[in-house]
Order: structure tokens, then C-alpha cells, then sequence
């Protein structure tokens, strides 16, 4: 970044040059500063020479107060604050406050003043001194291009440095006269701490996923992400590709193959060699199986389990024309469940590719559909500000060189099996690593990779493959190349990122060689993926958060699957189940997002979970009228119900005091007791919120 010395302004600067991945922000293109209203002649004629847009957060009572003195550039006002600015001082906000307050309040704005700064014309942003309303915008702007974290703290720490110290202390001295009760109006108008920052920012990250996911959430479009990626960062970064809705102008342009590889751009790029904190955060996730076996609609194994053949499977290929296809839908519905990301079976067991794949001509081009629905998914999970997960299958029953096994369709045909016999899995690796570096470098970035599966360890399953028929050393360090900060799971037949239970719930924290591991629950919403037209065994919403609450409560994610039909449709238990998790998470959603297993032992049919100071008692039954927390005493300052923040008064019980009519014995020392209503909240499973004590966790 470069500070430029302009009579008049205050803290201007050009924040270019700071790191973003492999390439750098653009200088000449972003700059800041306070305001502009006592710029001299000279000064104006020196913006003007720099920038093409001024972006003004002002109130309306600042611009009348002191209008800016620049003219002849575009000038668009965006005012952030809604009201009066007093009003975070009479209210005793501090600075955290005041950006949580925008972000909440202040979105359509927020994202407008982005939108305006991927215009392209260089832009400079400002309010009044330059260092709040200003300070979240530009940083916003610049994390969602993946500048370096640090970076972008340090760039809003200096504001208050470029402040005269003169200013500064004439200020505060006047502000804590004008706001005696204010404890923070001094800082409010003259400090930038970088923990202030930087903790937003993190917050962002655990609620959201990632700026640039909010940012998606509040309609900035992928397209208008790629315009801000393009006019802040340097050229040598590897662009996102176009748009791939159907029927779009990229889509009529692009080749029909080979498709160029598209890297993930600076903004989307991760640590490697996985990032996992968002995945810890999100904790709820839906998992999408989805194909030619939908039309079937018995089973996703249907082709094994009826030992079809390659003809007899063809007519579901000729028929695959589902005209309900609707990925934003099925998106918005995981979104409003509370999940944080999605994973779409790119490709099942049976090799049909949901994705243009310039491999095969076994695809969704090949049929009535003929669209990339892998495109279309990615696209609709950012626009509803989701992380995208791919599952690819190892295995491959429709490829002429992946070798008879136990699993195959055609394991019982002797004729077959005979013709066959001198399939070599190598023959097959190529065509397995190159379409996984097509779901790679097509879509720009993808979050988690899930592979199924090895199975040499299966004895019903004869002639079982693992990670040397996969080749899976070179295909995980292929994936890590191509996607630097992906996650990826376990099922190579190589320890992965995560371990993942598949339709069973562990009764412990789970643990790779006596180490602690993330781990994700992988669950069916009736016993089978794909979709299953007469099984209508489906599990109760009720019960389904119990799994999720006992899975974050061991350090685990619960991935829950849904079928959508043959046409596409997600079908109507499903949508019931998922909006009855919804209902529950629009609660207790901070009981989930960001938590935690807690270092307290919970009583009989109570589940843990810890957020910060937060300790959250998941009741899966509800006693009569008292709660009783064992080694919770003095360890608490206040405790509510979350369903409607009704305080919970705690009850002092001697221990030694004797049981006797309607006296209640003593019980162990340490023990919290809670008064509870004798009414069940109407909830699937009630909590109570504890906020804990400084020293309740040491």
C-alpha cells in the first residue's frame, strides 16, 4: 500500500500491492481516504488524475455539513448508516458493535459499494475520517479477492496512525465531553485496532464461509465476483471461466472439448493443505445423489443389485430429460435448513458423468437434458453463499477398463467375466485422474472432494480395490496441486482430511492413530441415496437433530443425504424433513455453527455443545421441573432457554440439606440446578443456553 500526501484529505492511500495467492493487488485501481470536503484546486486535480468514481458513505447531514470538493468524477453516495451516527455513541457501541451493526443493517449497500469498485474505473472510497464505514468496505473488497489476511489488517490499522495525534486528542477529549456515558466514544472516532478487524473478519468466515460467500449471499453475483477479481487483482492469476447457465453467451462460445483448465481464482484460493475451519463451522451439510438411476427410481445400486448390463441400463440414458431440474432450489433448501455446504455425486458407481466430460460421451450432454448440471450446481450453491463439495466415484461399471469385481453388475454373467478377464485397473487410472483434474479446473473452486470408496477390505465384495488400483498417492497430490486448501476424506485407501461414518453414528470423538480427527456423518434420509419411490421409511426431523446435536457434541459434521427424482425434484418428505431442521436451527443455530465438544461431563440424555463462552445443554428428554448440571456451579453468570431467551433462575440447594415432603435433598457439590418450566418447549429438542464465567474453562 502507498500513502499519498494531498493537502486537505486525511489517510489516503492506494491499497495495492498486497498479496493475493500467486498474484497481487492491482495498484492504480482501489484507494481510501477521509473525506474530501477541504481538498484545495490542486489537490482535486490530483484525485481526479488517479481515479474515475468516488464512493461516498456519507449521511445525507455529513454531505450538507461538508460536501465533497472534488468535481468532474462519477460520484455515487452509498449512505451505510441508517440514522444518525450519534446514536453509537448514545448507545455505548464499540467498534466490533458498529461493523456487526452494519453488516446486519447495511448489506444492500455494503454490497453496492462493492459492485461499484468491480466496475473497474479506479475508485476511491470514503465517509468522514475515513477509518469505519471505509475501513469495512475496503476490507471486504479486498478479502474477497484473497488478499493476504494480515494485509488487509494492517491497511485498517494504519488509518488511525495517519490521524495527527493532535487531531486525535482534540477529538477524544471532546467526544468524552459530548458522551459522558459513552465508555467507548474515544475509540469510536479515533482508533483502529487490528484485532478488531481481523476478529470480524473471522467471524465472517465462521458464520458465512468466506467474505466472498456473504457477499454471494446478498446478491453479488458469481459474474460480478469475477469482475471484481479482474479489476483488483494482477493479470497473471489464472481467470475464473464464464458463466455456465445453459443457453448463456459463454456457453455458446466455449469449445465443445477439450475444455481449458480453469484454477481457481486468487480470491477462492485456500491453504494447503486443507482448510478446514470452515468445514468445523459449518457442521450440517446435504449430500445430493442424483443420475440415471433416479429414473429407475429403486436404489442407486439398481444397475448391481438386478445385475444390469451396460443395454439394459441404455434406456434410462435415452429417457434423462428431467425438465424440474432446479439446483438453486435445492441449494436454497439446504441453505434454509442451516447446512453450510453441499456435495452432487458428479459421478456415481454406474460412470454416467453429470458434467460435460471431454473423456467420455457418457454424460448428460448425450441425452434430452444435454446441460452441464455440475456447472449449474456450482453456480447455484455460491449464489445461495454455500461451499461446494463434488463426490466422484472410484469405481466405474460402464468403463471398458475397470475390471470384473464383486461390486460389478455383471459379476454372475460366466460369458462376460470370460471376455473381459484381461482388464487391467492401470488401463483405467488415466481416465480416473483426468476426470478428476476436469472437476478441478472447470468450476473454479471446490471445497471438499469426496472420492467412494476402496474396498479391499470388504470380503463380500470379491476382487476389492484399493489406493494402489487408484493410483491414490499421485491422484491426492494431483488434487492438492490443482486445488491448494481443499478438503478431501478418507476414502482413497490413504488417510484423508476427515473421517467419514457412513450410516452409523459413533458413540465416541473419533481418532486417526490415537489423534483426534474431524470427522462428518454420512446419513440417509430413509435407508437408501438415490431416490427410492416406495420406501417411505423416513427418519423424523426430531430425530435427525438429535444426530446432528450428538455428532457436533463429538466433534463431528452429520452430511445428510436427499434423492431428488427423476425430473429433479427434491419430493415432498424430503422438503417436510429439511424444513423441520430448518425450523429448529432458526433457534439454535449458534448451538451448531462454530461449536464444539464441551470439557464437562453432561448428565443422562444431555448433549454439550460449546461455542466461546457458551455452553449449550441439548435436552433430548425434559425433566421434571429442575436441571441438574453436574460441576456447572459457580461456573455460570446467566442461563435462558433459547427458544424464547426466558432466563432460567438457578436454585441453591445445601448439600447436606435432607430430603423431607416437598424439600429437595441436597446434591453433590458442584452441582447447577435449574428451574425449568413444566411446559416442553414446542421444539424438536430444547436447549438451554449457559454463559459461563471467565475462569469456567481453564
Amino acid at each position: 500500500m502507498t500513502v499519498l500526501e494531498i493537502d486537505g484529505v486525511v489517510g489516503m492511500r492506494d491499497v495495492g500491492g498486497i498479496p493475493a495467492g500467486s498474484a497481487r493487488v492491482r495498484t492504480g485501481r482501489l484507494y481510501r481516504s477521509g473525506a474530501l470536503s477541504s481538498v484545495d484546486d490542486r489537490g482535486a486535480d490530483a484525485i481526479r488524475a488517479l481515479v474515475g468514481r468516488i464512493i461516498d458513505l456519507r449521511s445525507d447531514d455529513e454531505v450538507a455539513a461538508a460536501p465533497t470538493a472534488v468535481g468532474e468524477v462519477e460520484l455515487i453516495r452509498l449512505p451505510l448508516y441508517h440514522g444518525s451516527p450519534r446514536s453509537f455513541f448514545l448507545e455505548g457501541y464499540d467498534l466490533a458493535g458498529i461493523y456487526r451493526h452494519l453488516l446486519a443493517e447495511s448489506m444492500p449497500e455494503l454490497v453496492a459499494a462493492i459492485r461499484a469498485i468491480a466496475a473497474g474505473e479506479p475508485a476511491l472510497v470514503h465517509c468522514t475520517a475515513g477509518k469505519d464505514r471505509t475501513g469495512l468496505v475496503i476490507a471486504l473488497a479486498l478479502a474477497a479477492v484473497g488478499a493476504d489476511r494480515e494485509e488487509v489488517v494492517a491497511d485498517y490499522a494504519l488509518t488511525a496512525e495517519l490521524i495527527p495525534a493532535s487531531d486525535r486528542r482534540d477529538t477524544s477529549e471532546r467526544l468524552r465531553r459530548a458522551y459522558p456515558r459513552s465508555p467507548h466514544a474515544a475509540v469510536l472516532a479515533t482508533e483502529s485496532p487490528a484485532s478488531v478487524m481481523r476478529d470480524v473478519l473471522a467471524e465472517i468466515d465462521r458464520v458465512h464461509g468466506s467474505v466472498r460467500a456473504l457477499l454471494a449471499a446478498h446478491g453479488l453475483t458469481a459474474a460480478e465476483l469475477t469482475a471484481l477479481d479482474d479489476a483488483l487483482l494482477t493479470p497473471e492469476r489464472a481467470p475464473l471461466e464464464a458463466e455456465h447457465a445453459p443457453g448463456g453467451a459463454a456457453a455458446a462460445a466455449a469449445p465443445a472439448a477439450p475444455h481449458p483448465p480453469v484454477a481457481p481464482s486468487p480470491g477462492e484460493r485456500m491453504t494447503a493443505p486443507a482448510d478446514l475451519a470452515w468445514f468445523v463451522d459449518a457442521r450440517l451439510g446435504m449430500f445430493v445423489h442424483w443420475g440415471l438411476y433416479s429414473l429407475a427410481a429403486r436404489h442407486e445400486w439398481v444397475k448391481s443389485r438386478e445385475r444390469m448390463g451396460d443395454a439394459d441400463y441404455e434406456s434410462y440414458r435415452e429417457h434423462f430429460d428431467p425438465d424440474r431440474f432446479d439446483p438453486r432450489a435445492w441449494a436454497r433448501t439446504a441453505r434454509e435448513a442451516g447446512a453450510g455446504y453441499v456435495v452432487l455425486t458428479a459421478k456415481h458407481h454406474d460412470g454416467f458423468c453429470l458434467w460435460d466430460s471431454a473423456l467420455t460421451d457418457y454424460t448428460t450432454m448425450n441425452t434430452p437434458f444435454g446441460r452441464d448440471a455440475v456447472a449449474e450446481f456450482v453456480e447455484a450453491c455460491r449464489a445461495e453463499g454455500l461451499r461446494v463439495g463434488l463426490y466422484y466415484s472410484l469405481i466405474d461399471w460402464h468403463h471398458g477398463s475397470f475390471p470384473v469385481d464383486g461390486t460389478h453388475p455383471q459379476r454372475d454373467d460366466e460369458d462376460f467375466k470370460k471376455a473381459t478377464a484381461d482388464r487391467d485397473v492401470r488401463d483405467y487410472q488415466p481416465y480416473l485422474h483426468g476426470q478428476v483434474r476436469e472437476l478441478l479446473t472447470r468450476y473454479g473452486r471446490i471445497d471438499y472432494l469426496f472420492f467412494d470408496f476402496s474396498y479391499t477390505h470388504r470380503p463380500d465384495y470379491w476382487g476389492g480395490k484399493g489406493a494402489a488400483d487408484w493410483d491414490a498417492d499421485n491422484l491426492l497430490a494431483l488434487v492438492r496441486e490443482l486445488q491448494p486448501g481443499i478438503i478431501v476424506n478418507d476414502r482413497l485407501g490413504i488417510p484423508g482430511d476427515i473421517v467419514t461414518p457412513e450410516q452409523y453414528q459413533p458413540l465416541e470423538p473419533m481418532a486417526r492413530d490415537g489423534a483426534p480427527v474431524p470427522w462428518e456423518a454420512c446419513q440417509t434420509l430413509n435407508g437408501s441415496w438415490g431416490y427410492d419411490r416406495d420406501n417411505h421409511e423416513f427418519k423424523t426431523a426430531e430425530s435427525l437433530v438429535r444426530l446432528l446435536v450428538d455428532g457436533v457434541s463429538k466433534n463431528g459434521n452429520l452430511l445428510l443425504n436427499i434423492g431428488p427424482d427423476g425430473r429433479g425434484r427434491l419430493g415432498a418428505d424430503a422438503e417436510r424433513i429439511f424444513r423441520g431442521i430448518g425450523d429448529w436451527m432458526d433457534d439454535h443455530a449458534r448451538a451448531i455453527h462454530g461449536a464444539g465438544p464441551a470439557p464437562f461431563a453432561p448428565p443422562t440424555d444431555v448433549r454439550y455443545t460449546l461455542r466461546g463462552d457458551r455452553l449449550y445443554a441439548h435436552l433430548f428428554a425434559w425433566p421434571f421441573k429442575h436441571l441438574h448440571l453436574p460441576g456447572l456451579a459457580g461456573r455460570v453468570r446467566y442461563a435462558q432457554l433459547m427458544t424464547d431467551a426466558s432466563e432460567l433462575v438457578p436454585l441453591h440447594v445445601d448439600p447436606d440439606r435432607v430430603a423431607q415432603n416437598t424439600l429437595m435433598g441436597g446434591l453433590p457439590a458442584g452441582t447447577l440446578t435449574l428451574h425449568l418450566p413444566l411446559q416442553r418447549p414446542d421444539t424438536a429438542v430444547p436447549v438451554v443456553e449457559l454463559f459461563l464465567t471467565d475462569d469456567a474453562i481453564g
